[in-house]
């Protein structure tokens, strides 16, 4: 079964120098507040995508005071093994697979899967467009390659028709054959996204409403709308409409960078609707039917449970590992035992923390 089997930290968040080996099962990971717990698991996602789900700073990730940091782990997936460092030197990141420099991320990019479950999964329903954005954005692009890398080239193209835009208040000319190629540019790798997202949230609402159902012992259903800020085939026409507009803001109005969605919880708005309960029971589900659709894609999953079995009683406890494929590697923080089941507990390695940091971020 593919698993991290051993973990280094060098100077990442409070990690001046920590080292720890895993089971391939489940890894209960127990401490006090700003020890580390959260520090800890952030470094595996890391090595999943290649940047945090917490901070899009890669200097955030640096402990104080230092300059560089890395994460080095060793894969294990039967007989296969696996080195993979992420470092951090002066404001530049590098990744290594195996001690060969992996030239660009979306090259890397799907190795393997990482979910991690967290409060802030809670900004799936309550957040902002951007958060739920992020989220689609991340998840997709772990499978996709292809939408990974139109993302990629959409965010440059918005970036520099943006630049052109925010030039024309010093007066300069707009070159319109450029604008133009720009936004042409634009449109194509907008088509591929908006397509992308709408089959993504098609795909998870396949399993969304069973799971959320079983969480919430059959009182909910559960349900994603997209919400496009245009539709694929109308993008085109709706940038030739906002152009005086986009020109008279200087910016780019219109595209995925402003797409959102809804959770519904029994047909309605679960953000104004639904109870702090019924929010954490349908962002577990997401996240679970999340897992599910990517184990399909690639049977290299880890699981991450930062800080969310506490709010959870022991039938809920267990009602999530039972949804949770058990042939993953699974990581679940917290700062007592006592919170867990213990069925849990008898099928975990544990690991303390002990080591107060003050300098976590």
């Amino acid at each position: 079964m593919f698993h991290v089997r051993k973990i280094t930290l060098k100077n990442f968040r409070c990690y001046s120098d920590f080292s720890v080996e895993f089971s391939p099962d489940i890894n209960i990971i127990i401490g006090n507040n700003a020890v580390g717990k959260t520090s800890l698991v952030e470094a595996i996602y890391c090595l999943g995508l290649g940047k945090s789900h917490k901070t899009s700073a890669d200097a955030d990730l640096v402990k104080i005071g230092e300059n560089y940091a890395f994460v080095k782990a060793e894969f294990t997936d039967g007989d296969k093994k696996d080195e993979i460092v992420l470092s951090f030197v002066n404001g530049k990141k590098k990744l290594q697979h195996n001690q060969k420099t992996v030239g660009r991320l979306s090259e890397y990019v799907g190795f393997m899967n990482t979910v991690i479950f967290s409060s802030e999964d809670l900004n799936l329903i309550k957040g902002t467009p951007a958060d739920r954005r992020e989220f689609m954005d991340s998840s997709i692009s772990q499978n996709n390659k292809d939408y990974l890398v139109a993302l990629i080239r959409y965010r440059r193209f918005l970036k520099e028709r943006n630049e052109m835009l925010r030039q024309t208040e010093n007066g300069k000319a707009l070159d319109e054959i450029l604008f133009d190629s720009i936004t042409e540019k634009l449109n194509i790798e907008a088509t591929i996204i908006i397509n992308e997202r709408k089959r993504f949230l098609d795909t998870l609402n396949e399993r969304l409403n069973r799971l959320n159902n079983e969480i919430s012992e059959d009182k909910e259903n559960g349900k994603i709308v997209y919400l496009p800020n245009r539709e694929a085939g109308k993008l085109a026409e709706a940038f030739k409409e906002r152009r005086m507009l986009d020109l008279t803001l200087r910016t780019t109005t219109v595209g995925p960078h402003r797409d959102d969605f809804i959770a519904l919880i029994n047909g309605k708005d679960a953000s104004s609707f639904a109870s702090q309960g019924q929010q954490r029971t349908i962002s577990l589900a997401i996240k679970l039917a999340l897992a599910e659709m990517c184990k399909e894609c690639n049977p290299r999953l880890i699981v991450i449970l930062d800080d969310v079995f506490s709010e959870l009683d022991a039938l809920r406890q267990n009602q999530i590992l039972k949804l949770l494929d058990q042939k993953n590697q699974i990581f679940i923080t917290t700062t007592s035992i006592d919170n867990l089941s213990e069925s849990v507990i008898n099928n975990s390695k544990v690991l303390n923390i002990s080591k107060e940091e003050e300098n976590e971020r």
